[in-house]
């Protein structure tokens, strides 16, 4: 209910005239010590430090992300609908239940992220460092983790379909052959022993 009810949040906005960010929430973000429940909407903090920050419930819809470091920081529940995300450090982040829809994080570093029940539909995860991160119940419809390397993530319950593995490292990842093959990968791909490969992957 809670993304739901996110969603038609950013459908309404998206009506109306284009948001932008509360400046005292942009302040208090950089001061390096988080702001959480803030609106940081199209705010512009690539490559800041933001490392440890809490920002539970913020929304950073399509912000300018990319190479900030965000390790260890508490997204928790935080909205960053096509935020850019790219080169940014996430390890550790607690991003559990966070709203990543066409979210950019092509080469972000997502090592040992909690990414529980978080919603990744269609992000962009090409080369992205997902290695031991909790994915468990996430939502990876159509999301290209083309080259990702998902080597131990946990991906229990996880939503795969139409998900783009090309390429993406998932050896000793707790995934199973259903999940397999509701995605598509091809030949570079790499599997944890006990899966194969799906007759009908091609590529992607």
């Amino acid at each position: 209910m809670r993304h739901l009810a996110i969603l038609a949040i950013l459908v309404l906005s998206s009506i109306g005239p284009a948001q932008a960010f509360d400046e005292s929430h942009l302040a208090k973000a950089k001061n390096g010590q988080g702001c959480d429940r803030c609106d940081l909407t199209r705010a512009s903090l690539s490559g800041a430090g933001l490392k440890g920050g809490n920002f539970e419930w913020s929304d950073f819809s399509k912000s300018n992300l990319s190479g900030a470091n965000l390790s260890g920081a508490n997204l928790e529940r935080a909205t960053l609908y096509k935020t850019d995300l790219s080169g940014a450090n996430l390890s550790g982040a607690n991003l559990v239940e966070s709203y990543l829809r066409k979210t950019d994080m092509s080469n972000a570093k997502l090592v040992g992220a909690q990414l529980h029940l978080a919603i990744l539909r269609k992000a962009d995860l090409r080369g992205a460092d997902l290695r031991n991160a909790d994915l468990s119940d996430a939502t990876l419809t159509g999301a290209d983790l083309t080259g990702a390397n998902l080597a131990g993530a946990n991906l229990k319950e996880a939503i795969m379909t139409g998900a783009l593995l090309c390429g993406a490292d998932l050896t000793d990842a707790r995934v199973d052959q259903d999940q397999i093959g509701a995605a598509s990968g091809d030949d570079a791909t790499k599997l944890r022993t006990g899966l194969a490969k799906p007759e009908q992957w091609k590529g992607c």
